[in-house]
């Protein structure tokens, strides 16, 4: 009897392996969110940012955790709130634990390759005596840095570093400088000393603008420090594309001083600038620091706190348009880079993450740059995700952190904590509507001419600004005051004893002592 003829079953083909998520980072330094058109700016200087926006998701409410560089890129990296990672305020060293805690660490056991290129302040900068930091990024370690150094560094395996990267720190002449510094010295002393001089005040291109730290750099954009992250990053990824990487790239701009090189610093009329509303009655229900700083505090403290409260509307205006050229830099090398993962056929495979560190006042509330005031010019921060399990066009208005940030790269990349607290939550489940965030903190411990302790609570109706210690405070309606014109605190106790006692119960608890500052120049 013959058999019959039964087909074989076919065996099933093994599923498709995934690629490893590559996570490029991208910050920027002290930028507003509010210079993005994703998030309503009308002056027209980010279409590369905003097509990322487009291609993924923009997070409206998002906050940094300190208000100041260090704390808040400490924050970024470990995904814990200053008050646990130790960096309280910048001049802080971190300690050999916290670099353990640190992403770039943990994610080495998954076979990624780790890079910084750009600013990273991760250490204090302000140390001019050997012995003083461990770390490169101190001026007297950085003198002695070998020329083939590249790491390992924070957890990273290979770095390409500026010193702060805002004149006249990062721009040398060498042997200061970092790796900046350096290559800006490539072709001899006598170059780096005349880029130097190129990228100083004495030496600014015509018009002179005439507004406190505000000038047009004569520095070529090539030379640019801008640019050099950019031509770096993009050269980094081309060299390690066949391996999964973490990448940070870190720009310095558009923190002070406000000094763009051409074409960007003539990019935008001063007339064209958006104003905000300046009232210096608004500061008599504000705690009274606010109304002594928007006067400006003068002496060796001007640099940092010029007058917001007596500038004028046209020297306002100047320094607007430069901060704004200083965006569309950016914007333009960010184009550059993403262009670059399109070319290597690795889009798809990367997420892409633009932030800053935290934000800048630019007047609003007759104040500039940053201090102890916590409005959202300050606090609130650009946070765009584009990649694996990110959604296009997706707009989420939960409040959130850049504290969530290590644990969303942790979801993605499988990356283990190995006993490390992690505070944040990963981002991933708010695209599918699976969570709701209640509140954010962000903390400012200031010792900077005077001391200070400032905490503040988000949540999707108010923010609630304590100042610990004092008799007064802030609470801000954050629907029907949206520019925090109109303090609550007094008026409203019963509101205050919620939020407060919101506050209390949610805040963590301090993990380590308060460490003194590395060097007597907190940077």
């Amino acid at each position: 009897m013959p058999r019959k003829n039964t087909p074989k079953k076919a065996s099933p083909r093994p599923a498709a392996r995934k690629a490893p998520v590559n996570i490029l980072l991208i910050t920027s330094d002290q930028q507003r969110a509010d210079t993005i058109g994703a998030y309503g700016s009308k002056v027209p200087a980010t279409p590369n940012i905003d097509l990322l926006a487009k291609q993924g998701a923009v997070f409206e409410s998002a906050y940094c955790q300190h208000p100041y560089c260090q704390p808040s890129r400490w924050t970024i990296l470990t995904g814990q709130h200053p008050r646990t990672h130790g960096i309280w305020g910048n001049g802080v060293d971190p300690t050999p634990k916290q670099v353990e805690d640190a992403f770039s660490t943990r994610v080495a056991e998954q076979g990624y390759r780790r890079a910084f290129i750009g600013k990273a302040h991760f250490a204090t900068n302000g140390v001019f005596l050997p012995g003083r930091s461990s770390y490169m990024e101190a001026i007297a370690n950085s003198i002695r840095m070998p020329e083939d150094w590249r790491g390992p560094y924070m957890g990273f395996d290979w770095v390409e570093l500026i010193q702060l990267g805002h004149f006249p720190f990062g721009y040398g002449p060498a042997p200061l400088g970092l790796h900046y510094g350096k290559w800006l010295g490539k072709d001899g002393y006598r170059k780096a000393l005349e880029r130097f001089q190129l990228a100083a005040p004495w030496r600014a291109l015509e018009p002179k603008r005439g507004a406190p730290q505000t000038w047009n750099s004569a520095l070529p954009e090539e030379f640019h420090s801008t640019t050099w992250v950019a031509d770096r990053t993009i050269d980094w990824i081309k060299g390690n594309k066949g391996s999964p990487f973490f990448l940070w790239a870190s720009f310095p701009d558009p923190h002070h001083p406000l000094d763009p090189p051409a074409p960007w610093c003539f990019k935008f009329d001063p007339r064209d600038m958006p104003l905000p509303k300046r009232d210096p009655k608004e500061l008599d229900s504000k705690p009274p620091i606010q109304r002594k700083m928007s006067k400006g505090i003068g002496g060796p403290a001007a640099a940092l706190n010029p007058s917001g409260g007596k500038i004028s509307d046209q020297a306002l205006s100047v320094m607007t348009a430069a901060y704004y050229g200083m965006v569309a830099q950016i914007d333009h090398h960010v184009g550059r880079i993403l262009a670059s993962l399109d070319e290597l056929g690795i889009s798809n495979d990367t997420l892409v993450i633009y932030t800053t560190d935290h934000g800048e006042m630019m007047g609003d509330h007759s104040l500039l740059f940053k201090g102890p005031f916590h409005y959202d010019g300050v606090l609130r921060v650009p946070l765009i995700l584009r990649g694996p399990q990110v959604p296009k066009g997706k707009r989420i208005s939960d409040v959130v952190g850049t504290i969530d940030l290590v644990p969303t790269f942790e979801e993605l990349t499988k990356a283990k904590r190995n006993g490390t607290l992690v505070q944040g939550e990963s981002l991933l489940p708010l695209f599918k509507g699976k969570a709701r965030r209640e509140r954010v903190f962000t903390e400012n411990d200031h010792t900077i001419l005077f001391k200070t302790h400032l905490l503040t609570m988000v949540t999707p109706r108010h923010k609630i600004n304590r100042h610990v210690g004092k008799p007064f405070g802030e609470i801000y309606d954050r629907v029907e005051d949206p520019g925090e014109f109109h303090n609550l605190w007094d008026e409203n106790p019963a509101l205050r004893r919620e939020l407060e006692a919101e506050m209390d119960e949610h805040l963590p608890p301090p993990v380590l002592p308060k460490r003194r500052v590395t060097g007597p120049f907190p940077a």
